[in-house]
């Protein structure tokens, strides 16, 4: 075998080496799991071994990187063979390591179906139990893995080498593998890095499966992982607290529920909006801030429901539960960094199967959360995001926002939704109202404006509220309005500039907007957006066996509302009280004490039960 005494060369056959591991490991995916991608064309197949060098790269790098620029330091020491030899055998520790990556990755699809992700996570506190499972159950593939080892050890010793013959120049050869190296690991000349969700594109969960590996998607669940130590539950009490509610652990899908179908199926708009909290929404609050008049006008002619509450604290996690219905749970990615790995219910996908078209449309620009990939993933006909809003009101700085302009996206909204064929269904996310707060048009500055306060909030909530009119004007033209349910809420409250009580810090507005029976009617049951998803669906015509933890909200009961356990907290919402939970003990209620225990383990049996069916795809 040639030795390769150029730096630059060698460094390259390493990247090169890299991308065929991650290639052979995709190959062998395919070819052990040929019944996963028997749906995807030849082209299809070809785009996903094409486009998975990108993940291949964006996996591989970060564990080279180190390495690989140690080789081409140009530094007089970077002659020395002996340095060259060290580093060119910690690449090759590096390899084999990669090498055995993507080797348990395979393993593991096979068993689990699916890619592994932050389970990795748990493996270091197995790794007695993983290494007899290996000797035991795949006694002959260890002895074949360590006998590859061996052999291209020896490869590599015939291979790697002397010292350079000249020293790597800073220009010619560090700095460009600097540049490549971050755009390797990034996977995107983007501001936001390649992510798993990336690529579902295509909205062929077979193809993003097949483009994907087990190195890239472990790692960047890795980064967002949160450990939690779980309290242990006995099965029976478990059981037990949960069957009133229709949740039963021993089947194979507990969450599973019949939808039944709305009496007559509609065009359906879902408007989410950005940070529109309970307090500062006149119609529900009643605090005279009079800054939403439209919305509080269109509130009287709809069913407004006046303990509505968001589940979480985050606008991702708010559409992950209206467009898939799964809960944000602490330890879980969301919808944007992984959780479509398994098998999920998707709205798109559930209304096209159903004769819907539909529309994703979003104020911030298309990468904002990955909603481009993310819409995409979940079947939507079409997305947009503020790039493709032409701008149409003269604004002081039209390129202040952050999270674009509502007005330009609600009318582009309107636009797009004159070519759907009905039935459709219509998803739209705005963003003005985010800080830092950009300067509206001057008919809605009420207020000293300041880009972090509530005066430049109110200026901006007020800016929102006239791009809804807006919208609603142009859309009772349309010979589609009559025909349509609208369905409005916020992602979640505003939780700066006031204290607020803890239902406070989750309650947000919701109404349900019909044309056709324009009458005011308050609701007082407890519901969240845990409810959204089921409520698309029965408009849509329902559907059998899909888990939820919620129900339409025309037939939910009393109700009760878990909130997202992502950070440091669940918690649970009910008629009769609160309870807050740090997953160890209680921390807050006003339950009363007679029932303080009852509802903890409720608590912890619901948030137990849903994270161990969602991880165990049993969802």
């Amino acid at each position: 075998m040639r030795k390769l005494k150029n730096p630059l060369l060698r460094v390259v056959h390493l990247v090169f080496l890299c991308l065929l591991l991650g290639s052979s490991a995709r190959l062998a995916l395919y070819l052990l799991n040929l019944e996963s991608f028997a749906e995807l064309s030849g082209r299809e197949l070809c785009w996903a071994f094409w486009g998975g060098i990108r993940f291949d790269a964006a996996g591989c790098l970060p564990v080279l990187a180190g390495p690989l620029l140690c080789l081409l330091l140009p530094l007089p020491r970077s002659l020395h063979e002996r340095w060259q030899l060290i580093w060119s055998w910690i690449s090759f520790v590096c390899l084999v390591f990669l090498s055995l990556a993507f080797l348990a990755s395979v393993l593991y699809f096979a068993q689990a179906g699916r890619h592994l992700a932050d389970e990795v996570a748990q493996l270091q506190n197995d790794s007695a139990f993983l290494l007899s499972y290996a000797l035991n159950a795949h006694g002959l593939l260890c002895f074949i893995v360590l006998l590859s080892i061996c052999l291209a050890g020896l490869a590599w010793q015939r291979w790697i080498v002397l010292a350079p013959t000249s020293r790597p120049s800073l220009l010619k050869h560090c700095l460009p593998l600097v540049l490549a190296l971050i755009l390797g690991i990034r996977g995107s000349v983007f501001l936001k890095p390649l992510a798993t969700i990336d690529a579902y594109g295509s909205g062929k969960r077979a193809m993003g499966t097949l483009m994907l590996n087990g190195v890239f998607v472990a790692g960047r669940a890795l980064l967002t992982y949160n450990e939690i130590e779980r309290q242990q539950l006995d099965p029976q009490a478990l059981r037990q607290a949960l069957l009133p509610l229709g949740i039963d652990e021993q089947q194979a899908q507990p969450f599973a529920k019949n939808i039944r179908a709305y009496p007559q199926r509609r065009n359906i708009v879902v408007i989410l909006l950005e940070s529109w909290s309970h307090l500062y929404v006149d119609s529900f609050a009643h605090r005279g801030f009079n800054a939403t008049p439209f919305f509080d006008a269109l509130a009287s002619k709809s069913r407004r429901y006046t303990n509505y509450f968001a589940n979480g604290t985050r606008s991702i996690e708010a559409i992950q539960l209206a467009l898939t219905g799964v809960p944000p749970l602490k330890g879980l990615p969301t919808i944007d960094q992984g959780l479509v790995l398994g098998e999920r219910s998707r709205i798109g996908v559930l209304g096209k199967e159903r004769g819907y078209s539909s529309i994703f449309v979003q104020s911030s620009k298309r990468r904002s959360f990955h909603l481009d990939a993310v819409a995409h993933s979940l079947g939507f006909g079409a997305y947009y995001g503020w790039e493709d809003a032409p701008l149409l009101q003269d604004y002081t700085d039209p390129t202040a926002p952050q999270f674009g302009w509502d007005y330009e996206s609600f009318m582009m909204l309107g636009s797009k939704i004159k070519q759907l064929p009905q039935p459709f269904f219509a998803f739209m996310f705005t963003g003005t109202t985010h800080t830092p707060f950009a300067l509206p048009p001057q008919s809605c500055r009420q207020h000293p404006h300041d880009l972090d306060s509530e005066g430049g909030f109110l200026n901006t909530l007020c800016y929102a509220d006239e791009s809804l009119r807006a919208f609603f004007e142009q859309s009772r033209e349309e010979p589609w309005f009559k025909d349509t349910l609208f369905i409005i809420t916020a992602d979640h409250t505003l939780g700066a500039y006031r204290h607020h009580t803890f239902e406070e810090r989750h309650r947000v507005p919701l109404l349900i907007y019909d044309p056709r029976e324009e009458r005011g009617d308050d609701e007082d049951k407890f519901a969240s957006h845990m409810d959204l998803f089921p409520s698309v669906l029965a408009l849509m015509g329902g559907a059998e066996a899909v888990s939820t933890l919620g129900e339409p909200l025309w037939e939910k009961g009393e109700g009760r509302v878990l909130v997202s356990g992502r950070y440091d907290h669940s918690g649970l919402l009910s008629p009769r009280g609160y309870l807050l939970h740090s997953f160890s003990r209680v921390i807050e209620t006003t339950f009363p004490s007679s029932e303080e225990a009852s509802q903890a383990f409720l608590l912890l049996a619901l948030e137990h039960s849903a994270f161990g069916a969602i991880r165990s795809q049993r969802w």
